[in-house]
């Protein structure tokens, strides 16, 4: 389970990098809660919602994975 975990995690941290998060694996039913604004629903809204952050990010770097079942925190 652990490497599904990581292999997940890394292949939306990837599409952001590159910019294209069509290739991250986001369940039909996902619900983004940002920081500020309501809930974002669904996974063509969230990936709607990630292209708009495409301009703020200027790379990805993964130093590592902490992974605890289902949860993963990357630095």
């Amino acid at each position: 389970m652990r490497e599904d975990v990581i292999r997940a995690v890394e292949a939306h941290l990837k599409g952001l990098g590159a910019r294209d998060v069509s290739a991250s694996p986001f369940h039909p039913d996902i619900e983004f809660v940002g920081p500020i604004g309501p809930p974002i629903k669904g996974a063509a809204t969230v990936r709607a919602v990630f292209t708009g952050f495409f301009p703020t990010i200027k790379g990805i770097n993964i130093n590592r994975h902490i992974v605890d079942g289902e949860w993963c925190a990357t630095i």
